[in-house]
């Protein structure tokens, strides 16, 4: 699953874009990959993800509430498939990700899932029998409190300080003026326009890239 992940992470992250059923299509096929039986599953189960995707886009749910519901309802849309329930959680970490959480990172939900499995899985059958949101809806929710307030006891207790030489602060001009570029919210830049407005080569241009998004000024 490690593709899926990296296509969420580098490609839904604060993307204003809105979530499509060609979205979870693409996901989806990236998980499973496109064979007949992937193609049948997916196709029996699209009026159901197109009526979903409509309801949350129509409701403007809170994040947190949007990855709980396409969650439930892509588990329970893809009862056969062996992994008890991947496709959902992933399109759950799509939504969460898109809002800005950075759910591959320091916010982890499925740590206290797989704490509360019996309690997740119980909710899982029940909405199977009764298709009521609210006692799932409150499960996602308090998971989040409790794994935001663990982020906040690590970061307190420092345990993510790390000694970073002063060079790694440090960018360079070229830098600064990729970063002037974008002071207009709607801009945005590229390893080619980085590499046609400056002359550099590619890497280059991909080093200077890299470094500005590993300091936290570009998503």
């Amino acid at each position: 699953h490690v593709d899926a992940y990296r296509w969420i992470h580098n490609e839904w992250r604060a993307n204003a874009k809105p979530v499509t059923v060609s979205t979870l299509e693409t996901l989806f096929f990236m998980l499973y990959k496109e064979t007949g039986r992937s193609r049948d599953a997916f196709g029996e189960a699209e009026p159901s993800i197109k009526e979903m995707l409509d309801y949350i886009t129509a409701r403007e749910e809170h994040p947190i509430l949007q990855s709980a519901i396409v969650h439930i309802q892509l588990v329970s849309a893809f009862p056969d498939m062996e992994d008890g329930g991947c496709f959902g959680r992933l399109v759950s970490y799509l939504v969460l990700a898109k809002y800005g959480y950075d759910i591959r990172g320091f916010v982890a939900p499925e740590r206290t899932w797989y704490e509360s499995n019996t309690s997740y899985t119980r909710l899982l059958t029940d909405y199977a029998r009764d298709p009521t949101l609210t006692p799932w809806l409150d499960f996602i929710s308090q998971t989040m409190v409790v794994t935001l307030e663990r982020l906040y006891q690590d970061v307190t207790a420092n345990r993510f300080l790390i000694a970073f030489p002063a060079s790694f602060w440090q960018i360079t001009d070229r830098q600064k003026d990729i970063l002037t570029i974008l002071e207009n919210p709607q801009s945005s830049i590229t390893n080619k326009k980085v590499t046609k407005r400056f002359r550099v080569s590619q890497i280059t241009a991909s080093r200077d890239l890299t470094k500005l998004v590993t300091l936290g000024l570009l998503y």
